[in-house]
């Protein structure tokens, strides 16, 4: 499994189209768009709707995760805290 790191969430549209990836990791808080703009672009196309993801910021948006049901995590967290975001989401 290939690890690609973006640092703004404009670029990740373009990685999208380019890459199928089995998973996203978001930060709520990047420029261009952020990560919740992100999730909603990435699964509203019929096949990407099930991409499994979390969100990881210093400033969630607790509704807005809730609402999508998306694992969330505050930073910073540890290790253990982001591993277990990862297995929740991948169930």
């Amino acid at each position: 499994m290939a690890v690609i790191h973006l640092s703004e969430g404009t670029p990740i549209l373009q990685m999208l189209q380019e890459h199928q990836p089995q998973f996203l990791g978001l930060d709520y808080d990047l420029p261009g768009l952020n990560g919740i703009e992100i999730y909603d672009l990435v699964h509203r196309p019929p096949g990407w709707a099930d991409l499994p993801a979390i969100m990881v910021s210093a400033s969630l948006s607790e509704q807005a995760i809730r609402y999508r049901n998306i694992p969330g995590l505050h930073k910073p967290c540890s290790r253990d805290e982001l591993l277990r975001a990862i297995e929740q989401a991948m169930k």
